[in-house]
């Protein structure tokens, strides 16, 4: 029997309003006649808003009767269906495990209707409802004592997502799917997890994301951790996916998804490490990785991994300090020009290193410079690394190098560029005569026997660019000499 007259909504009303003055035998009577004539939705809605009427007059009979006026003619309304949802876990409080079986089967017979159907909006509507009763009465369900109803349950689920073949379309039995899977046994249990295995692991980001809006922070943690692997894969492969499953993973997945983007696809790694302004959980792991992919890319791309470790600051990370300054090493004491470029470029840029480390290199390249030969000398970035940090270095490796920029590219020098890259280097020094004599004669002796006229003019005018603005007693002579020579006597 329906409520449908204002005289009996009114009469509910008032039993609802002064319930406070009937007995228990006259309560019951009440309670009796829901069950018997008036478990529809129309009469039960009176009740919703008032969970004191409900402890006093619905009982779990009554909730079980009003699951039975479930039928197949509400899912072609989707307003009816909710509404009868909705009011059915307004009565959560009452639901037992043994109420929740009987809720269930309703539902699979429900889904049993839909499901030779072809998707349509009637068919998301009602697994969004059964979404909406799984997740509220999770604990109840879970608890139901015959398991075989669940599996009956699942069996349902499972026919209604294999029967649609769209991946886009399946996306409306996931969540479905993943509350089933807390209250189901092997193998059945195994099954479902392969249906959502399935799902993801060739789902697009729409798709994802209509399952995900539907959890909670930690639920979304959960999943992920669930199927890592899966969402790894899609995460690398998809950008749009890694940016809407990285801020929702927990923190050791995200490093290690990191790890394996840096891994496979370096440089998109590097452009969404750039985007994200470097705010990541382990530097010290990214930039551990980031230099290791350092040393195996091409030259042309290795700058944007040190551009990238520099923002980090090398995570700092004494460790991967040493490590980088070892690859600087490696850099400028490479005869090719590019590498060379690239060291110097790093070291550069690194300052965040220690003086220490900093002046560790340099006395490397300086070593490795003074290993060559004047033919081979000539190396303008490894020389230019020995300057940037040139204060650094004590007195006895300053005179080495200055001895080599001498020897090996001025005194010996094989060619006019070398002899220019010589002089210029020492014009940043600024090397006096008093101290470095022998070297200023043995340059000028060269210059005096060069017979190649444009060599000995270059020795010549480059001795003139290191003469300091004033002379003393101890140069005078020396620089009166290279004066005569160039026409320059005041």
């Amino acid at each position: 029997m329906n409520l449908t007259t204002n005289y009996t909504q009114k009469l509910f009303n008032e039993f609802i309003k002064y319930k406070g003055w009937l007995d228990d035998d006259q309560k019951n009577k009440l309670t009796q006649s829901l069950v018997d004539s008036y478990h529809s939705y129309e009469a039960l809605a009176l009740f919703k808003d008032s969970p004191e009427a409900q402890e006093d007059f619905i009982s779990e009979e009554v909730v079980l009767k009003f699951v039975s006026t479930f039928s197949n003619e509400d899912l072609e309304n989707k307003q009816v269906i909710n509404n009868k949802i909705e009011l059915l876990l307004c009565f959560k409080e009452l639901i037992t495990p043994k109420l929740a079986s009987n809720v269930i089967t309703k539902l699979r017979d429900l889904l049993n209707t839909e499901n030779p159907k072809t998707y349509r909006e009637e068919k998301e509507n009602l697994l969004n409802r059964i979404g909406d009763v799984l997740d509220t009465l999770h604990k109840e369900i879970e608890k139901i004592p015959n398991q075989n109803n669940l599996n009956s349950f699942a069996d349902s689920v499972i026919q209604g997502m294999n029967a649609l073949g769209n991946t886009a379309q399946k996306k409306i039995f996931v969540f479905t799917c993943y509350r089933l899977i807390d209250v189901l046994k092997d193998p059945k249990r195994s099954e479902i997890n392969g249906l959502i295995t399935n799902f993801f692991s060739s789902a697009d980001v729409e798709s994802i994301k209509f399952v995900f809006v539907k959890l909670d922070k930690e639920a979304k943690k959960e999943l992920i951790q669930k199927h890592e692997e899966v969402f790894r894969k899609q995460a690398i492969q998809q950008q749009p996916i890694f940016d809407l499953l990285c801020p929702s993973a927990p923190k050791d997945i995200r490093t290690q998804w990191w790890l394996s983007w840096i891994d496979s696809a370096p440089q998109r790694a590097l452009t969404k490490l750039k985007e994200v302004n470097y705010k990541i959980d382990d530097k010290v792991a990214i930039v551990g990785a980031l230099l290791k992919k350092a040393t195996q890319a091409p030259i042309q791309e290795k700058e944007s991994f040190y551009s990238a470790i520099h923002e980090m600051k090398c995570a700092y990370n004494a460790e991967l300090r040493n490590t980088l300054a070892s690859q600087i090493k490696v850099l400028m004491r490479n005869a090719d020009s590019n590498q060379q470029e690239l060291g110097y470029n790093t070291l550069q840029n690194a300052t965040y290193l220690s003086e220490t480390t900093k002046r560790d290199i340099a006395l490397e390249i300086k070593d490795w410079l003074r290993s060559l030969q004047p033919q081979n000398a000539s190396q303008p970035y490894s020389i230019r690394g020995i300057l940037l940090n040139w204060n650094m270095l004590p007195q006895t490796p300053q005179n080495e190098f200055v001895d080599f920029v001498f020897d090996k590219l001025i005194k010996r020098g094989v060619n006019i560029d070398n002899i220019k890259l010589g002089f210029k280097t020492l014009s940043e020094i600024k090397p006096s005569y008093e101290d470095y004599f022998t070297y200023f004669d043995d340059v000028f002796a060269r210059a005096e026997s060069e017979d190649d006229r444009g060599i000995k003019s270059e020795l010549f005018n480059g001795l003139s660019t290191l003469k300091p603005p004033r002379t003393n007693r101890r140069n005078k002579s020396f620089w009166t000499k290279i004066d005569d020579l160039l026409g320059h006597r005041h």
